[in-house]
């Protein structure tokens, strides 16, 4: 046998065989290795339920308003003014109720109107918050709230669908209406019969499904948003007519 790598004692190389016969005549070498037969290539496995392209998702207008919602367009249009931004989470909760003093700051932003003052012209300016006072000063002294009879704005309380509607109508100085209206429920409206009237005759305010208006109810925050922005597309329709630049 003939080997590589070291040495043994009687100066032959000892290590790994590469050559030796063992039996049979002429001891043959080693038997090369068989080369391994190439592997046919491997095919992808072909899907068992079709993939169903996922449809694009339209943002919505808030976090809690979807793009589909009925006042979506409203909604985003206040808040691209900026009128409208939500709650600490970007949240418009369009079915919470809204309080006068908010109210009072989103008439007066709408207006334009010179935001000063300590809410010193209503008699309960203690229980107006901070950042509402200078709103309440604005829009007490442009008339859009009349207040109540002992001159107290009642800052806190969730404003009714017919105090909103008789706000935005005084706000924008569209006057009253004798029309009569045809709800359901028009005998419960008393002082604010001619300021409902001119909104509904404007297109600012519409009834239920069971042609009830529901005076006394809260109004919901995509209501009044609505209404806010129905005024103020009128308004500006009207300056357009006549001639008047629009104001930023």
């Amino acid at each position: 046998k003939v080997y590589v790598d070291g040495s043994t004692g009687s100066g032959i190389q000892s290590g790994t065989v590469i050559g030796g016969g063992g039996g049979g005549a002429g001891g043959g070498g080693a038997t090369p290795p068989k080369e391994e037969e190439p592997k046919d290539p491997e095919t992808p496995d072909e899907p068992t339920t079709p993939v169903t392209p996922v449809e694009p998702v339209t943002p919505g207008v808030a976090p809690d308003m979807a793009a589909d919602h009925w006042a979506a367009e409203a909604v985003k249009n206040l808040i691209d003014k900026g009128i409208v931004s939500g709650d600490t989470s970007g949240n418009i909760r369009p079915n919470d109720n809204i309080t006068r003093e908010e109210v009072a700051k989103i008439v007066a932003v709408a207006q334009g109107l010179t935001i000063e003052g300590d809410a010193s012209n209503v008699t309960d300016s203690a229980s107006v918050s901070d950042w509402a006072k200078p709103y309440v000063s604005a829009v007490v002294k442009a008339g859009a709230f009349s207040g109540n009879a002992d001159g107290s704005f009642a800052p806190k309380v969730a404003i009714t669908r017919e105090q909103f509607a008789a706000v935005i109508v005084r706000a924008y100085g569209f006057g009253e209406s004798t029309d009569e209206l045809k709800f359901a429920d028009a005998g419960e409206l008393t002082w604010s019969k001619g300021l409902v009237a001119k909104a509904v005759e404007l297109g600012i305010v519409t009834g239920y499904g069971d042609n009830s208006f529901r005076p006394g109810a809260q109004i919901t925050r995509a209501e009044a948003f609505t209404m806010l922005t129905r005024a103020m597309n009128l308004k500006a329709a009207l300056e357009e007519a006549a001639g008047i630049a629009p104001t930023e």
